[in-house]
């Protein structure tokens, strides 16, 4: 089973998940998260490891999918409760939109948050120093067990990649007795960016009846000029971040919190907690 960590209520009654993106951890989304369970004492968050991500590993099976990752939700909710708000970013998104989807004739109906994470089938070319397509062949080039996290380090920012993303990254390095290595699998994180650039989710946003808040960042480089013409369900909302980059939460922390918060006080019939 995915590991995810809790902010807040110990109870599971009224539960906010966070879903990270590829390369990330639920960690990435602490700051975030306690300020969600700040706004009423009876929240819980969670902050979720994806399948080949921080603490979850690698989990036995074939080469992982999204619906592999939408699996390990509904897992995650057996054990737990059924959340009342998901917020995935990016990768996440798209985990937490093919989870809803499979959800369609569920009584239940959690509002979903999808920040910066196109729907459909992806028409950017992946080619940036960032993109994950890019990194992951460099993170399986630096030999490990590494001496130290310097040696992780130089290599990523001899190949371009910006000191801020290479910070993040190291996030996710981790020191054993031998040496630091990653905390990912390579090989999962490379099936499920596959799958990511596989799926369209475009039907499903056009006919649903959950409740859904897409969140465009106006200054993100994942959006191509058809990517959010299509039609959308009646409950289906759009709203863009226009000063944030694709990392929403760093770049406009006020504006994904008021979205999550609204988000949190719509699926709690709670008008209150918008403040």
């Amino acid at each position: 089973m995915i590991t995810s960590e809790r902010i807040g209520a110990e109870a599971d009654t009224n539960a906010v998940w966070f879903v990270h993106g590829i390369l990330g951890q639920g960690r990435n989304w602490r700051t975030m998260g306690r300020r969600v369970a700040e706004l009423d004492p009876r929240l819980s968050v969670q902050l979720v490891d994806l399948r080949g991500h921080g603490g979850s590993g690698a989990l036995a099976g074939p080469a992982p999918t999204i619906a592999d990752c939408a699996d390990d939700l509904d897992e995650l909710a057996r054990a737990t409760a059924e959340p009342r708000v998901v917020v995935g970013h990016s990768f996440g998104g798209k985990v937490a939109l093919e989870w809803l989807r499979r959800r369609e004739a569920s009584a239940t109906s959690p509002v979903v948050v999808v920040l910066d994470s196109p729907p459909g089938i992806p028409t950017v070319p992946r080619t940036g120093a960032a993109d994950p397509s890019v990194v992951v062949p460099l993170l399986r080039s630096i030999p490990v067990p590494a001496p130290d996290r310097d040696a992780m380090r130089k290599p990523l920012l001899a190949a371009g990649i910006s000191a801020p993303t290479v910070a993040w990254l190291l996030t996710s390095a981790r020191s054993d007795p031998d040496g630091w290595r990653w905390v990912w699998d390579l090989d999962a994180i490379e099936s499920l960016l596959e799958d990511y650039f596989r799926i369209d989710l475009r039907p499903f946003l056009s006919a649903t009846r959950h409740r859904i808040r897409m969140v465009r960042a106006g200054r993100s480089d994942r959006w191509g000029p058809t990517d959010t013409a299509f039609p959308l369900g009646p409950n289906v909302t759009w709203t863009v971040l226009p000063d944030a980059g694709h990392w929403v939460q760093v770049d406009d922390p006020e504006g994904t919190f008021a979205v999550v918060r609204e988000a949190l006080a719509d699926a709690l019939g709670a008008p209150g907690l918008v403040r």
